[in-house]
């Protein structure tokens, strides 16, 4: 399939999407939210996230001044995966559907067994 034809971006997704979603998510955990939380938190008056976003800044910074050799050197020959070639687009809405049904079910539950004790 030719990926320029369709509509927006299509990434290559590899080991550098795992490590940086890994990354990230221990940053979000460390700063109490990502980046519009964070700077939600500065709105309302909290210290600690001015540390989260100094480091923003200079993650951001850092990775715009390096991402021509991590594009060049790994991101560039990993592989397209657009699943729409693998799974149809039917099937996909149904299960989102279901597994989000699911959650829903899962955290009413479980906020009716936090309130009964």
């Amino acid at each position: 399939m030719d990926y320029t034809l369709i509509p927006g971006a299509i990434n290559p997704v590899g080991l550098h999407t795992m490590i940086g979603a890994f990354i990230f998510g221990i940053g979000m955990t460390i700063a109490g939210g990502c980046a519009s939380g964070v700077l939600m938190r500065i709105g309302e008056g909290h210290v600690l996230p001015w540390v989260a976003l100094l480091g923003f800044f200079i993650g951001t910074t850092l990775g715009a001044k390096n991402y021509s050799f991590w594009y060049d050197n790994i991101i560039s020959k990993a592989r397209v995966v657009y699943f729409p070639e693998h799974i149809s687009l039917e099937v996909v809405v149904i299960v989102q559907i279901i597994v989000l049904v699911g959650l829903y079910k899962l955290a009413a539950w479980y906020e009716k067994k936090s309130v009964q004790g």
